[in-house]
């Protein structure tokens, strides 16, 4: 088992100072998009709002060992949302 932490940046960032037990890797990929689904379902007009929306995942040692990053693109036809 090995200790993952999973860090939001956003309006309202988040540092993981527990993190998680987990089996590997891949488990931890997973995690990682568990926590971004559970950042978009609490404030979904953030996605369209913030500068970045990412979730980073590091190791005990807080070497990143990957990046979700979502992108939310407003073409020129699509009216701004109201802040």
């Amino acid at each position: 088992m090995h200790r993952y932490y999973f860090h939001a940046e956003n309006s309202q960032p988040f540092h993981d100072e527990e993190g998680t037990l987990l089996e590997n890797d891949d488990a931890a990929r997973i995690e990682a998009a568990k926590v971004m689904a559970q950042l978009i379902d609490e404030r979904p007009w953030a996605v369209w709002r913030d500068d970045c929306f990412q979730v980073s995942v590091t190791d005990e040692w807080g070497a990143l060992l990957f990046l979700l990053d979502l992108s939310a693109i407003n073409a020129p036809a699509a009216h701004p949302m109201p802040r």
